[in-house]
Parts: structure tokens; C-alpha cells; sequence
């Protein structure tokens, strides 16, 4: 399709440019109400930095699954605080709790009980986040070197409307 070649060709583009140049770029030229996702792991400074030296008050979207470690509790509100984050939140409708009282503990229940629980505590607060703030734009910091299944990444990308 049309959109596929240029995303091809703007794709070609960005592999040239610095992270940096690249998150300019893509708030100079991608329509915005922009967002930022992070799971605030141990390299995600890094990109939250990148972003908000350009664009302070962008929204830092945090799925909490409620499963997260108490140092990442920690680190997520040394970050805010250092970086001055404009930070939302988005859990599940149910608490872990709950989850566990009407499932049982769904990580446990093999390829299955894994999607739903992703489904639960990952998809639908994303993409309730997602459509709650109106965004156009997605910085989503997925890293290439993270997983096979990552390596092909484009830089650019358009996902149900959103880039």
C-alpha cells in the first residue's frame, strides 16, 4: 500500500538518526497528543530522559500490573521526582487480589493463563491510556536487542491509527 512504502522510506530515514534526532523528528512531523510508555526498567531513564529533555510535559504512561517489584516502585518515583514526570498511571479493573480469587494465579496456568493475564493487566490499561489521552503519537521504547521477536522493529510504526 501507499502508507507502507512510506513508512518504508521514512523508516530508511530514521535509521540514520541519532535517538535523539529521532524523537525530534517525530514530534516535528508525527501528529500529536503524544505519549511516552515505560515499564521502568532498569534502562528506562534513558529513553524517559531522551523524551522529556524535548518535550517535558509529555504524558509517561505506567501500566502497573500491582506484581512489580518494590525497587521498581522505588525507581519509578526517584524518576518522576529527578525528571519531573507527568506520570499516569492505568491498572487493571480488578485487583491482583481480586484476579486471584476469581482465576487463581493466571502467570501459573501456561501459555493461556499468561495471555489473559496480559490481556488484564497490560493490553486493556494500554490501550485505555491510550484512548483516554487522546494520543496520536507513541514513543513505546521497545529496544531491538530486548528479544528475537524485537530484532526487525521498525523505527516508525502505525498500530490502530496511533504511529
Amino acid at each position: 500500500s501507499g502508507q507502507a512504502l512510506a513508512l518504508a522510506v521514512v523508516n530508511g530515514q530514521l535509521e540514520t538518526l541519532s535517538a535523539e534526532q529521532r524523537v525530534a523528528w517525530a514530534l516535528e512531523h508525527l501528529p500529536g497528543e503524544f505519549v511516552l510508555s515505560s515499564s521502568f526498567g532498569i534502562q528506562a531513564a534513558v529513553c524517559l530522559h531522551l523524551v522529556t529533555r524535548i518535550r517535558p510535559d509529555i504524558p509517561v504512561i505506567l501500566t502497573d500490573t500491582g506484581y512489580l517489584f518494590p525497587e521498581t516502585y522505588r525507581f519509578i518515583d526517584q524518576l518522576t521526582d529527578q525528571l519531573k514526570l507527568n506520570l499516569q498511571v492505568f491498572r487493571a479493573e480488578q485487583s491482583p487480589a481480586w484476579q486471584e480469587a476469581r482465576y487463581g494465579k493466571l502467570w501459573e496456568q501456561g501459555v493461556e493463563g499468561i495471555e489473559k493475564y496480559n490481556q488484564i493487566n497490560k493490553v486493556e490499561p494500554m490501550n485505555r491510556a491510550l484512548e483516554t489521552l487522546g494520543a496520536q503519537s507513541w514513543f513505546a521504547g521497545l529496544r531491538r536487542e530486548q528479544s528475537g521477536s524485537r530484532a526487525n522493529l521498525p523505527v516508525l510504526a502505525v498500530q490502530r491509527g496511533v504511529f
